[in-house]
């Protein structure tokens, strides 16, 4: 079964809650950052799209004795994301923020956006975050189910 829903102050941390960025981190910010150019198509030389990877809540803790907080899941696999030529003509630039639920295997089980932007970004953004692989949560020595929230950034 799904999932229950995450509350939106849950799922959109703020900048002064002291959520820490954490995955991988290329060029001059965090996250990941990627060509949005795809498929030889004119143009797309100088797009990019960056992924920021945030926790978005943490699993109830299970009543098993076991005091030792979350080791949040790490990242290991994010793919490129093509930027979708509808967002290029139109000049559309943002981020899409898009909430995974990561599994004890580190497999993306379930995945939505949360904050949109649209011209196509949207669908890349999910198709993205549903093919990525993660070393899963931990607690207590054992894998564990978590919830994060990935931000990919589509800028021209």
């Amino acid at each position: 079964s799904a999932p229950p829903p995450v509350a939106a102050s849950a799922a959109a941390p703020s900048a002064s809650s002291g959520a820490p960025d954490f995955g991988l981190s290329l060029g001059n910010g965090p996250g990941l950052a990627v060509a949005g150019g795809g498929g030889g198509g004119s143009g797309g030389g100088s797009s990019t799209t960056r992924t920021a990877v945030r926790p978005a809540s943490e699993p109830a803790a299970a009543d098993d004795g076991c005091s030792e907080e979350i080791q949040r899941a790490r990242p290991v696999e994010l793919g490129q994301p093509e930027y979708p030529d509808a967002a290029r003509e139109a000049s559309i630039e943002g981020r899409v923020r898009v909430e995974v639920t990561v599994d004890d295997q580190g497999r993306v089980s379930a995945a939505r956006v949360l904050q949109s932007l649209g011209y196509g970004c949207d669908e890349a953004a999910l198709l993205v975050a549903r093919s990525a692989r993660f070393s899963p949560a931990m607690r207590c020595g054992r894998a564990v189910r978590s919830t994060l929230t990935i931000g990919i950034r589509f800028s021209l």
